[in-house]
């Protein structure tokens, strides 16, 4: 049996009141829309530059060479080096990542949630991370899988 645990760099959502308004409901996704949409809602189309990101901010995380430089400055006062470093320990434990899968992205105001699932040698991961227009992190939460089933 699968054990899930959520972890979180404090999810703080550094979005203006319209981005936070924005909800991803528990119905199937949307069609794929442009991501030059205007509107705020649900998107399937996966930004190669935000999966690099993901890659980076795990690979770093886990190898206990994290950057601060990477997060939103509001974001980054109200995360500690504490935090980070049991999340360094934490993630480091379940091996290297097999396969990156893109869930979903929701956009609203001037910020951007994207959803993965990573599958590890030791367990799988799910990684919300907020991006703000500026592509610096404003928030990130992983849900850690322990026990979880391996693909080989």
């Amino acid at each position: 049996m699968s054990r899930l645990m959520v972890f979180a760099l404090s999810i703080v959502l550094a979005l203006s009141p319209a981005a936070a308004g924005a909800q991803s409901s528990a119905t199937p996704k949307s069609p794929a829309v442009p991501a030059s949409a205007a509107s705020a809602g649900p998107v399937d189309i996966e930004d190669a530059a935000v999966t690099a990101i993901v890659r980076e901010l795990l690979q770093r995380l886990q190898s206990r060479t994290f950057d601060r430089a990477c997060l939103e400055p509001g974001y980054s006062r109200l995360v500690s080096d504490q935090s980070i470093a049991r999340t360094e320990v934490l993630l480091d434990s379940l091996g290297e990542p097999r396969r990156f899968d893109f869930l979903e992205r929701i956009s609203g105001g001037d910020a951007s949630a994207y959803a993965y699932h990573v599958t590890l040698t030791r367990g799988a991961l799910d990684i919300l991370l907020i991006l703000d227009e500026n592509r610096k992190i404003a928030g990130v939460v992983f849900g850690i899988r322990l026990n979880a089933p391996v693909e080989t």
